[in-house]
């Protein structure tokens, strides 16, 4: 069992855990700051924040 830094909340070191994780920083690395939604590619990620985050 490891503590997730977030929250402090334990969470299991499951191998379904590790998947989803492992998916979501390697398929898609680039994460937006304001909203943590993740992209596969960063232009991507500059489209996102020009037209969710640009007021």
């Amino acid at each position: 069992m490891t503590i997730n830094a977030d929250n402090q909340n334990p969470i299991m070191n499951s191998a379904e855990e590790r998947r989803r994780r492992f998916l979501e920083e390697f398929e898609k690395p680039f994460k937006c700051e304001k909203c943590n939604e993740r992209f596969k590619k960063k232009k991507y990620l500059r489209e996102h924040k020009s037209e969710v985050h640009s007021y």
